[in-house]
């Protein structure tokens, strides 16, 4: 689980994004956030036309290539908060402490404030796989293993999921089968998976 000492990363591109982020003027900088945050949800749709990316390079100043940096990093800082979430207090310290000046993160936490909910609410009901689980159903197996001279007892859990197409609604099954350390393994995952999940909710 990602430190909260180290919530965008500490790589190359997000530094030199945080730096163009920078050289925007405060007073555009939060229209920028506020189309980025309300068109978040939508996967397929740009963030603005090519004809308003064109006049935003000569409003803020910078080029196209550093324009669709600061896109995707914006996107990127309000995805975070959204899969951690955070408060817009911690969002402003945690961007000052990668380097975002005050101002800029001041913005971040003011557009946080009041469009967290309805991001995080719209996030919740997307579903990005093929399939979704429609039931489950599971057993356990004992597999008599022999060892030179000693037989052994392999326990495994065999479970049977019944999943839904998202795009005609067909289900089928898919079987899985899990060795002991890998119901473990699995389990512990789901366990932080739910953390996460949790903080959604909060």
């Amino acid at each position: 689980e990602r430190s909260m000492e180290t919530l965008f990363g500490t790589n190359e591109s997000f530094k030199g994004a945080v730096t163009v982020i920078n050289t925007i003027p405060h007073d555009k900088f939060p229209l920028v956030l506020l189309r980025i945050i309300k068109k978040l949800d939508a996967k397929n749709e740009a963030i603005f036309t090519p004809e308003e990316e064109a006049q935003l390079q000569g409003v803020l100043g910078i080029s196209a290539a550093d324009l669709q940096t600061v896109l995707e990093a914006c996107s990127f800082i309000f995805e975070q908060a959204a899969f951690f979430g955070i408060s817009s207090d911690v969002l402003g310290l945690q961007l000052e402490k990668s380097q975002v000046q005050v101002q800029k993160a001041s913005a971040f936490q003011q557009i946080w404030q009041s469009e967290a909910a309805t991001l995080i609410a719209k996030l919740k009901k997307q579903t990005f796989a093929p399939y979704a689980l429609d039931s489950m159903d599971w057993r356990l197996h004992l597999q008599i293993a022999q060892s030179g001279q000693t037989k052994m007892k392999e326990p495994s859990a065999l479970f049977d999921f019944a999943i839904k197409s998202n795009k005609d609604g067909k289900t089928k099954n898919l079987a899985v089968e899990f060795s002991q350390q890998e119901l473990y393994d699995f389990y512990t995952k789901l366990e932080i998976i739910q953390e996460q999940l949790d903080n959604l909710d909060r």
